[in-house]
């Protein structure tokens, strides 16, 4: 039986319209708390699309297993911020 495999497309597709949403919020001057809700839903798209992404690596030689160690540790960067560290990130 095969394993489900997350469509990471759409999830690719998700993080890029909450992106477009946080940096709408940042140049419209929207208050601290809208952005910072949308700054939680980039942290937890961008969590989502990378853990899709891992999904997509086959576990068979070094150069894939090296691939997915790469993909795990963005993961662990991510889950890990604060809201100050990824606001930080489309602040400049």
């Amino acid at each position: 039986m095969t394993a489900y495999v997350s469509n990471h497309q759409k999830k690719k597709e998700t993080l890029a319209r909450r992106v477009a949403d946080l940096r709408r919020s940042l140049l419209a001057g929207s208050s601290r708390e809208a952005i910072l809700k949308s700054v939680q839903l980039v942290r937890d798209s961008q969590i989502r699309a990378l853990e899709a992404q891992l999904a997509t690596v086959p576990p068979t030689d070094d150069f894939d297993r090296t691939r997915a160690d790469v993909i795990t540790r963005q993961i662990e960067e991510w889950r890990s911020m604060t809201a100050d560290d990824v606001l930080s990130r489309f602040q400049k």
